[in-house]
């Protein structure tokens, strides 16, 4: 019998020892996508995570079933590095352990503590500028995402191979030709050319602006696919990411969602704090252009900025970045 075994769970375990019954809890804990075990990486932010909540704890003398949603709150608004989408992430690992710390007896009238702080209105841990100032992804980090979207397409059932395709594809204009979600639910079949030299034609509704980006070769070969398996779906109208076969235009809350579960299946998320936003993916595509050695000017172009300088301070924020990173 092993000290897993013998550990008890319950409010009792859990304030005598929160360290080592966190362990016991996370050793539990199945990985992404219902895999058997959680990535050694993943265990180790959690930990990283429960131990700062700990120290909190202790250095206010709160013992761990005592804690309210209003210490959670306080905690939170404590991380001054970090971002809401940060803060958010510690709330989430807090309710789940206490979901378990009272799942076998929860006191009458019980209510997660995390819970409570996540609905409390003018909450100081909300009240946050947001993300880093521009956020990337690292160069492992797109090969990783990269990765995961040329692997094959495993649903069995055609409606999910279908949608599955169109997910990544869109995803791949955002990694791969920095385009914005708005711009890729606008997108047309007769605005994207891949034969001979690819590119990608974008026009600002209600504007006679517009401007094109050439997509990199995985986010060419993403589109090509996709755009065969539209064509004989027998899907309707012309926009290039429709919500079904139906060719009715699909809302942007549909594509956020889209592009968080390919980066939660792709890995990336379990090694990263801050979300992996289509805006990221953005960003990342002009860090790619950046690191190739094309001028501010012409990643300007290819993201359809009106002016120069805002490719140059979007050059300065990923130089300052990957300092930070450093």
């Amino acid at each position: 019998m092993t000290n897993k075994d013998l550990f008890k769970a319950g409010p009792a375990g859990w304030e005598a020892d929160p360290q080592t019954s966190f362990d016991t809890w996370l050793s539990q804990q199945k990985g992404r996508g219902g895999a058997p075990a959680m990535r050694i990486s993943s265990a180790e932010v959690y930990r990283a995570q429960w131990g700062k909540f700990l120290d909190y704890l202790q250095t206010r003398g709160v013992e761990l079933t005592r804690v309210t949603d209003v210490h959670i709150s306080e905690f939170l608004s404590s991380l001054h590095s970090e971002n809401r989408s940060q803060r958010d992430r510690y709330r989430k690992l807090i309710e789940r352990v206490f979901a378990d710390l009272y799942r076998s007896k929860a006191p009458r009238g019980y209510v997660n503590p995390a819970g409570v702080a996540q609905k409390e209105q003018g909450a100081a841990w909300k009240a946050v500028a947001g993300n880093l100032p521009t956020s990337f992804l690292t160069l492992a980090e797109r090969r990783t995402l990269v990765e995961h979207l040329l692997s094959p397409v495993v649903w069995q059932k055609s409606e999910e191979h279908w949608r599955q395709l169109r997910d990544r594809a869109m995803v791949a204009t955002f990694l791969g030709a920095g385009l914005k979600v708005s711009e890729a639910l606008r997108l047309t079949v007769n605005c994207v050319a891949l034969h001979g030299e690819p590119w990608i034609k974008l026009r600002r509704p209600d504007s006679q602006f517009s401007h094109r980006t050439q997509p990199t070769p995985f986010a060419r070969d993403l589109l090509a696919r996709w755009l065969a398996e539209r064509a004989t779906s027998g899907c309707r109208g012309d926009l290039v990411f429709p919500a079904g076969v139906h060719g009715g235009a699909m809302h942007s809350v549909t594509a956020l969602r889209a592009a968080d579960a390919i980066v939660d299946a792709s890995g990336v998320s379990e090694n990263r704090l801050e979300r992996a936003s289509p805006q990221t993916m953005r960003n990342s595509f002009a860090a790619g252009m950046f690191e190739a050695g094309e001028s501010p000017k012409s990643v300007g172009e290819s993201l359809g900025f009106a002016v120069v300088l805002t490719a140059e301070r979007l050059k300065a924020s990923w130089q300052s970045w990957q300092t930070f990173q450093n």
